[in-house]
């Protein structure tokens, strides 16, 4: 018996409804066509402590939503027999309870279904996280040991044929004993981890966006296998490894000058490629060099042998688990079908390209000389070029409130006895509504020789300080922010002490 923990959802979103809905029910699949055309349900044995297996979702989802601190209560496992065996669903069922006392979740809300769709039986398990009572989310970190040393357990209680992890079952005493495999855990990790293929991050991308086979895992199956054959006999050369790699479509090319690294390369498509190493450890290029020697280039009638298998990257990905063998050949199947309606799609692009070239050059240049034409007549004039600049009616009375300056252009503003604006040469001191017009002074009344602020009681002030001069007996008044000036022919507003 093995158990497998299914990975989690990168979101933490999993869901109790979509959960229950894919464990109780079954794909309908047409016997003719082999498509599927529906789903069925309660097609499943379930076993469920809930209320209802129908509501079983909903009380798990209710119970998980009074710790609002769990991120994900969703548990699921699945645990599987080998082919050759048969339990019943009583049995399967006392197996998933065994393995939630194992997790510590026996008196969690839980429902278990058989499944009998492939050639392996298992059972799924899915269980709430949050303890229905106490709210407190069981911690589930190692589960993966703790399932193992589980089934170890099930398989002496049931007399199942005991499957490898990393536990055991070891004679003791004239007792059967579940412990660890190795001598230690850390043992049994090295193993584990000397044992896993290291995949290209490039490769798993490329099989986790389309769902195809990579070059990789193409040369891990038989490629792997011949290559290290070859490499295994005695006076083997570099042609022997050239002809077993030739048979599954693959060659070997240095990848540098000094030809002593190596990359295997798909006759097929000689753009795809990957190191040589990634295949095999044998494979590396000092390895090969110290072995065979220099490096030789194949012969020629090794270069135009067909080759048994080739590899394309329309190729759906295998499932080792479900079909090692049987469906290689509709697996190619679909691959030539893929290649050929790439092909097509190909053709048809570029045709379309190539029709629509000279529409969508006429339409390019269009937009080109309108875009032109439009930028030259709406073309902004030079900040210090004043005459190329329109002054409108609303312009001209902001003008004459003092409301607006352009600051940088060779032109200042000032009323005169009429109201009106007039234009003063550069550098000549100007005043308006009692206001500092120099670029970058802000609004800050200015000031007369005797240190008094000018105020805004009336043209006449502002005139003859613009002159140098100050009105015999009459005193500014003060300016304060906001307070509207004096217009022609009314009274200067008075001073509000604040």
């Amino acid at each position: 018996m093995l158990a497998k923990v299914p990975p989690k959802r990168n979101d933490s979103k999993s869901s109790f409804k979509s959960l229950q809905k894919y464990v109780e029910s079954r794909d309908v699949i047409d016997p003719e066509t082999g498509e599927v055309i529906g789903w069925e349900k309660d097609s499943v044995s379930v076993e469920t402590n809930c209320l209802d297996k129908d509501t079983a979702w909903r009380e798990m989802l209710a119970v998980a939503d009074m710790n609002g601190r769990v991120k994900d209560p969703v548990y699921h496992a699945v645990l599987s027999w080998r082919a050759d065996e048969n339990p019943t669903d009583e049995q399967m069922f006392e197996a998933g309870k065994a393995a939630l006392k194992a997790l510590g979740m026996e008196e969690h809300q839980h429902l278990l279904a058989v499944h009998r769709d492939t050639d392996n039986a298992h059972l799924h398990l899915m269980a709430n996280r949050v303890h229905p009572e106490t709210y407190r989310p069981v911690d589930v970190s190692r589960d993966y040991f703790k399932l193992d040393k589980c089934m170890r357990e099930v398989e002496l209680a049931q007399g199942w044929a005991h499957d490898n992890g990393p536990y055991a079952v070891h004679e003791r005493g004239g007792k059967k004993v579940v412990n660890w495999a190795k001598e230690t855990p850390q043992e049994w990790h090295k193993e584990q981890r000397e044992k896993k293929v290291k995949q290209p991050t490039k490769s798993k991308d490329f099989e986790y966006r389309t769902g195809n086979e990579s070059l990789h895992t193409y040369a891990q199956g038989q490629p792997k296998q011949d290559a290290k054959e070859a490499l295994s006999k005695p006076g083997a050369t570099w042609q022997d490894l050239h002809q077993s790699l030739a048979r599954h479509g693959l060659e070997l090319h240095p990848s540098n000058d000094k030809k002593n690294a190596f990359r295997v390369h798909s006759k097929a498509d000689p753009e795809i490629c990957i190191k040589a190493s990634s295949v095999a450890e044998e494979l590396g290029g000092g390895k090969l060099v110290k072995r065979l020697g220099p490096w030789q280039e194949p012969r020629p009638e090794i270069q135009q042998e067909k080759a048994k298998r080739e590899y394309s990257d329309q190729r759906p990905k295998a499932d080792p688990k479900r079909d090692p063998n049987a469906r290689e050949e509709k697996r190619d199947e679909r691959a030539a079908e893929r290649r050929e309606l790439r092909e097509r799609y190909t053709a048809f692009t570029e045709e379309w390209k190539t029709a629509k070239a000279p529409a969508r050059a006429a339409m390019y240049e269009d937009q080109k000389q309108r875009r032109q034409a439009l930028t030259e007549k709406t073309q902004i004039p030079a900040r210090n070029d004043p005459n190329q600049w329109p002054i409108d009616r609303t312009e001209k009375g902001a003008l004459q409130r003092g409301r607006i300056r352009y600051s940088g252009q060779a032109c200042r503003t000032e009323r005169d006895n009429q109201g009106r604006a007039r234009s003063l040469p550069a550098g000549a001191p100007a005043v308006v509504q009692g206001m500092d017009s120099r670029p970058g002074t802000g609004r800050r009344p200015r000031r007369n020789a005797a240190g008094s602020r000018l105020g805004l009681s009336g043209q006449a002030h502002g005139q003859r300080y613009a002159a140098g001069g100050r009105a015999s007996g009459a005193r500014p008044a003060p300016w304060h922010h906001g307070q509207r000036a004096a217009r022609p022919g009314e009274a200067a507003p008075r001073h509000r002490p604040g």
